[in-house]
Parts: structure tokens; C-alpha cells; sequence
């Protein structure tokens, strides 16, 4: 785990023990050490619902993945939104018992701005290639900026 290039998370045992690489830094900021150690749910509080997906993957040994996911990470001073694509796996004992899970995950949020930037300046040219005048180009641009969000 910790000579992966990538943040990669170990969540351990019935209480989802959580540690982590150094690379979980890089997205969490200097909360990833604060989590290391902790049961999921004294870690990760404010996102239990996705403890429940962990459990899953222990109870039925099926992987999981999600692609540009919403989150809002309480970095302590602010709270900001990030977009990961995380792919999740159990871990097996010697005796083929899933003791937890294994994943990584992968920071997306510029892939996510860049598209949403792209839609919005696609709608912007659409939406104005054809105005009369100044006051319609300007409602015009106006709608667009209303529908980007």
C-alpha cells in the first residue's frame, strides 16, 4: 500500500479501521493523518452513507467503483467540493475470509471543471451567434450562465 503511486486506502475489520499511503495527503489535505487508525465512522462522520458501501463489499466480496463522484471535503478552514473516481476491492485472510477492503482513488475535479467549463462556453456561443443587438446578447449570455449552473 504505501509504495503505491496513488491515494490508496486499507479499511480493516468489522469497524472499517482506516489507514492510508502518504499519497491520501494530496487530496485530503492534513486530515488524511487525523483518519489513520480510526474506525470509518469517528474518521468520516459526515459520510457514513459510504460506510455502508464498504460494508457491502466485506459482506459480499463484489468490487466497486464510482466515476467522478461529488464530495465535499472538510479540509478545516473550508469545505470544498471534489469530484474521485474510486475503484474498491475486499482483502482475503489465508483462510478466504474477507477481513476489509482495499481501494484507490483518483482525484477528477479538474477533468469535471474543464467539462462543465467546456458545456457552459458551448451554451454561451450557441446562444448568442444569432442576437440582434447588444441588450438581447447580453440576456442571452445572461440565460446561459443561469442554465452552466
Amino acid at each position: 500500500m504505501n509504495s503505491a503511486t496513488i491515494p490508496t486506502f486499507l479499511f480493516w475489520g468489522a469497524d472499517l479501521i482506516v489507514m492510508c499511503n502518504k499519497h491520501c495527503s494530496e487530496t485530503m489535505g492534513p486530515l488524511w493523518k487525523q483518519s489513520v487508525g480510526k474506525p470509518y465512522k469517528d474518521a468520516y462522520p459526515d459520510q457514513l452513507e459510504y460506510a455502508k458501501i464498504l460494508l457491502d463489499v466485506v459482506d459480499t466480496g463484489h468490487s466497486i467503483s464510482f466515476n467522478k463522484q461529488i464530495t465535499f471535503l472538510d479540509k478545516g478552514d473550508i469545505l470544498e467540493e471534489k469530484y474521485f473516481s474510486y475503484s474498491g476491492h475486499p482483502i482475503y485472510n489465508g483462510q478466504g475470509i474477507i477481513e476489509g477492503t482495499i481501494g484507490q482513488q483518483y482525484d477528477v475535479t479538474d477533468e469535471v471543471v474543464a467539462e462543465r467549463r467546456i458545456k457552459m462556453l458551448s451554451s454561451l456561443g450557441k446562444n448568442t451567434t444569432a442576437v440582434k443587438d447588444e441588450n438581447e446578447f447580453w440576456i442571452k449570455c445572461m440565460e446561459s450562465l443561469e442554465a452552466a449552473q
